[in-house]
């Protein structure tokens, strides 16, 4: 994302906050929910929670926490519930220890001979994989191309690989790989419907543990909703639960009055 500010205009409203422990991300753009939300505020005191969700309304978008199980309190569930915001579901967290001995698939998950998993290198690449991960979650082409200039900035970002995985010399899924020091992340994936269950995001899972492997990382993180697909897909490629955490959604009828900033 702070590649994204960089781009002029600041068309999707992006903005970032961070206050002591606490970290949290925007986008004024409704269909961006994975841009919308706050990490660390699990047993932060109510004067804290109050300026993060503050942060939100500002630009009048309800607040959105992950809250983590350690550290929770009834207390902490009080203030948060007189701010607003209400449990609205769960997001698991998933790791393994590097270096993973990957596991054989069986035939029903196996990638056929026509597909070839290739690390993104030219804009038209680019376009393909901004075309996938957005079109996946219903954008219509017109947003896409509107977004194109602010994805298009993640390719210069360090720290980042991009993956496609090709069908019949069409690209078909699209995935991305981050990693800083010794820490690797599964970062965001989709693949398009018609070449669904065919093992392509397993696939994709077992390039990028590879290479975060060959990149020297010893830990690799992944996320995924709440017994989805994806969180199948990464078990079954040796990853394992580390904790479920709480996602805590302000009403919107619930938006405290905040002079825009």
């Amino acid at each position: 994302m702070t590649h994204s500010l960089t781009v002029p205009g600041n068309a999707e409203g992006y903005a970032l906050y961070r206050d002591g422990p606490i970290r949290a991300v925007l986008s004024t753009n409704p269909r961006a929910g994975w841009a919308t939300q706050a990490f660390g505020a699990t047993g932060q005191p109510p004067d804290a929670l109050r300026r993060l969700v503050e942060f939100f309304n500002a630009r009048r978008a309800p607040a959105r926490l992950r809250i983590v199980p350690d550290g929770f309190t009834e207390a902490h569930a009080d203030a948060l519930s007189a701010l607003g915001l209400r449990q609205v579901a769960f997001h698991t967290i998933l790791w393994a220890a590097l270096p993973l001995p990957l596991a054989v698939p069986g035939a029903a998950d196996s990638p056929s001979n026509s597909v070839d998993i290739r690390e993104v290198s030219t804009t038209a690449e680019q376009d393909a994989h901004i075309d996938i991960l957005l079109g996946v979650y219903g954008v219509p082409a017109e947003i896409i191309d509107r977004l194109r200039p602010l994805r298009r900035a993640w390719f210069g970002s360090p720290g980042r690989r991009f993956y496609l995985a090709w069908v019949d010399g069409q690209p078909a899924a699209g995935a991305a790989l981050y990693w800083r020091d010794e820490l690797a992340y599964l970062e965001s994936a989709g693949t398009l419907p018609a070449h669904r269950r065919r093992g392509l995001q397993r696939a994709l899972v077992q390039r990028r543990i590879v290479d975060a492997t060959a990149l020297g990382c010893r830990i690799i993180i992944g996320g995924a909703e709440f017994e989805n697909e994806s969180r199948t897909n990464q078990m079954a490629c040796g990853l394992s639960v580390a904790y479920t955490a709480a996602v805590w959604r302000q009403r919107a009828d619930a938006l405290l009055a905040v002079d825009g900033s």
